[in-house]
């Protein structure tokens, strides 16, 4: 039970994290001299979907505990 309950929270954050790249590039990078480019964003998009991808993988292994 436990398991599937972090394992969605790790899909919320990812999904958040996968919405809105710009906006987590920019919360990671507090530097007032680094600019974002197009790399930070794929960074974020790719944290997003391994966090989510994670997240699916703990959900499932909390559920499989269940039967």
């Amino acid at each position: 039970m436990f398991t599937m309950f972090v394992g969605a929270i790790n899909i919320w954050l990812g999904t958040l994290i996968f919405r809105n790249p710009e906006e987590m590039a920019i919360r990671m990078n507090r530097d007032e001299y680094h600019e974002i480019d197009d790399n930070d964003i794929l960074k974020m998009q790719f944290l997003g979907v391994f966090v989510v991808g994670f997240g699916i993988i703990l959900a499932l292994l909390g559920l499989s505990t269940l039967f």
